[in-house]
């Protein structure tokens, strides 16, 4: 397993367009973990591979957008579980290429997250399971993590 850490340092430009190649893809595994902690963008690509070159690197850009692999899960926490977030959260759960991992409310506890998305007065019922775990909401058997963070750059 080869890390890159691609956070951009102090009085880099912020909109990045991060690429990896590798001499062969056959039997690696690349994911792109992609974050903002307090405002700032942080980058981190880890390449899992059987004895193979490869090379990342990153190159500034005047978009927003990540271009990867097209196989890659994006990682998703939503702060707010209202009418937008639970929206949010159902859209990301029929997305394939979108994976929640965290839900962020200082104003809900679970079990009314729970009720909340099960039995939606607007988008009508969650077509699937929804369980409380422990600090946790599990969806379908995917467990997201649950945090009642008033600040998100509070959120581990």
């Amino acid at each position: 397993s080869k890390d890159y850490d691609l956070t951009p340092s102090e009085g880099e430009v912020q909109n990045r367009e991060v690429l990896a190649k590798g001499m062969n893809t056959g039997g690696a595994t690349w994911t792109l973990e992609i974050s903002y902690v307090c405002g700032e963008p942080r980058f981190r690509a880890r390449v899992y591979h059987l004895g193979l070159d490869v090379d990342a690197y990153t190159t500034t850009t005047s978009t927003n957008w990540i271009n990867f692999f097209p196989t890659m899960v994006a990682q998703l926490g939503i702060n707010g579980f209202g009418r937008i977030g639970r929206l949010v959260f159902r859209a990301a759960m029929e997305n394939p290429e979108v994976k929640v991992v965290a839900v962020n409310d200082p104003f809900m506890n679970l079990p009314y997250m729970q009720y909340l998305l099960k039995y939606d007065s607007v988008h009508g019922r969650f077509n699937g399971t929804v369980e409380v775990g422990e600090n946790a909401l599990i969806v379908n058997g995917q467990t997201i993590q649950v945090f009642a963070e008033r600040n998100p750059c509070d959120i581990p």
